[in-house]
């Protein structure tokens, strides 16, 4: 008779892998994201919009429009900041 271990290692079973990329076992487990997985995401988000908010001020200096400098200096400092935290 199998015992619930030797269910668990059967060859025949396959991980079910997560939208996070972690393997589960168990059927219909939800993968949540950990609070580490989602204040990463919620980083690479915020880099993301910073580099939008980037591009939009360099293409304005470049259509010879006035930029402010100290806040186009702010926003690449922030970047800068959130991409050192991410790591």
């Amino acid at each position: 008779m199998d015992t619930p271990k030797d269910k668990l290692m059967s060859p025949d079973r396959q991980p079910n892998p997560g939208p996070f990329g972690g393997t589960c076992w168990a059927k219909g487990h939800r993968h949540y994201p950990t609070r580490h997985q989602s204040i990463r995401a919620q980083r690479k988000l915020e880099i993301e919009t910073l580099d939008a908010m980037i591009r939009q001020m360099r293409e304005q200096h470049n259509a010879g429009q006035s930029v402010d400098v100290k806040a186009f200096a702010t926003v690449i400092n922030t970047r800068n900041r959130l991409e050192r935290e991410l790591c």
